[in-house]
């Protein structure tokens, strides 16, 4: 059985399940697909029918079967963070978020473990960074992956957890298809990139997803991961779950560095080399805690202050670095003021800086940072004639935190007096010193709710 459109342009032969596709003549007749409406939809019909007949079977089989082969949950530590994720029902969708190598998959795992279907048939693993899927990803083999599963399945409830779903194509439109149907399907996403998840989920699935960040391990599963390491360990390598347990994590941690940047961040630039991104990044990770000049940055590597904007923007997406705003409620006031960053990891930040002493109390500042910023959703500081090194907005009103690792000096009290004179409602302030340090990092919202306000 073939159809045949023209014997020079394209013809498919299903009994032979192969697409015969012959380009001579595709130019030349370029006006008969723009004008003919009938020809448009008949090449879709093929592609169609391509993708089906590549995928349906034997390969489709295969790729499942081998994103499922793990049946049990990787030999790791239990996420902190899985204890806030559950089944949400046909109808919502749990997206996971977070760096790259942070431990996304392994926690998909876990969580399937936690619903009680990892091992069983109506859980599903698909990775779209598989490179065998890198030909087909859109919305068409996802119809492919859930109506093939759909066939061996019973009536009960499959439960698909989609790896670093943003590599698929209009995926956000066919999902809100899916939950609009609220057939016997779940679903839980991960991806690499805040921008472009979540732009998407706002437009497409509001109200219909819960979004939960992952980072790299805290202090405690760091501890938990490696018995007998301590938190100087913790400030000099890192979180990385892997990259920690290789004799010297530097060197996959450059690798990670540089994959970051070439697949998550590259991709959101015009840009054609990478060096200037490398470049920047670099400068913002030995910069770590201070205000970000662009402008500065834009003549140190001769690009405009445009380019070094955006850099630094796709740099935040892919969760390289976190931003750390001026304090304000004037959002005029916090726009004009340049913004801290702080790098997603310690070891990461190490592997890759050029600068000598990295002190233990840049270190220190940083890991508080990371703490605060997995509890609470926005981390700020304040600057005065004194500086504020954190501001968060707790259950009992804004909190203003200074970080030290030896005996609080009077610039630290100075500072958040005259933070107090200028927000008179706000918080008595907070100096965490690194013999509470490991109070604050084994959860930062448990150590600050000890204080009586």
């Amino acid at each position: 059985m073939a159809w045949q459109l023209n014997s020079n342009v394209f013809m498919i032969n299903v009994q032979r399940k192969s697409l015969i596709v012959n380009l001579k003549h595709i130019i030349d007749n370029t006006t008969l697909f723009l004008e003919s409406t009938k020809v448009i939809v008949f090449f879709d019909s093929l592609c169609r029918v391509a993708l089906s007949m590549q995928f349906s079977n034997e390969k489709l089989e295969q790729i499942l079967r081998d994103a499922s082969e793990v049946n049990d949950a990787p030999n790791t530590v239990k996420r902190d963070v899985s204890a806030r994720l559950f089944p949400l029902g046909r109808d919502v969708v749990n997206v996971i978020q977070g760096v790259r190598r942070c431990g996304k998959s392994t926690l998909l795992r876990q969580m399937a473990q936690q619903f009680g279907v990892l091992g069983s048939p109506n859980c599903v693993f698909v990775n779209f960074e598989d490179p065998r899927l890198s030909e087909v990803l859109n919305h068409e083999l996802l119809d492919l992956i859930v109506d093939k599963k759909s066939a061996d399945s019973s009536e009960k409830d499959i439960f698909y957890f989609f790896d670093e779903i943003q590599n698929v194509t209009n995926w956000e439109k066919w999902v809100h298809i899916q939950l609009e149907r609220k057939m016997h399907r779940q679903f839980v996403l991960t991806g690499s990139n805040a921008s472009l998840l979540g732009g998407k989920l706002a437009t497409s699935l509001t109200g219909r997803h819960i979004t939960t960040e992952v980072f790299p391990l805290s202090l405690p599963e760091f501890l938990r991961l490696l018995p007998g390491k301590d938190l100087v360990d913790y400030l000099d390598v890192g979180g990385f779950p892997r990259a920690i347990q290789f004799p010297d994590p530097a060197v996959a941690l450059r690798e990670y560095f540089i994959d970051i940047v070439h697949r998550d961040v590259k991709t959101k630039v015009a840009s054609r080399s990478e060096k200037p991104i490398v470049q920047v990044a670099k400068a913002i990770f030995e910069s770590a805690g201070s205000e970000l000049s662009f402008r500065k940055l834009a003549l140190a590597f001769d690009l405009s202050i445009e380019s070094v904007k955006q850099y630094v923007e796709a740099c935040q997406d892919a969760y390289l670095v976190m931003p750390c705003p001026f304090f304000s409620f004037s959002e005029k006031q916090r726009a004009a003021r340049p913004s801290k960053y702080y790098p997603i990891d310690l070891g990461l930040r190490k592997s890759i800086s050029t600068r000598t002493g990295l002190d233990l109390g840049k270190k220190f500042e940083m890991a508080v940072f990371l703490a605060l910023r997995k509890d609470f959703r926005e981390v700020f500081y304040w600057r005065g004639q004194g500086e504020v090194d954190f501001v968060v907005e707790t259950n009992n009103g804004w909190l203003p935190i200074q970080v030290t690792t030896e005996t609080p000096q009077k610039r630290h009290q100075t500072a958040l007096t005259e933070f107090s004179l200028a927000h008179p409602h706000a918080l008595p302030g907070v100096i965490v010193t690194l013999d509470e340090g490991q109070k604050i990092l084994h959860g930062a919202k448990e150590y600050l709710r000890l204080f009586r306000f």
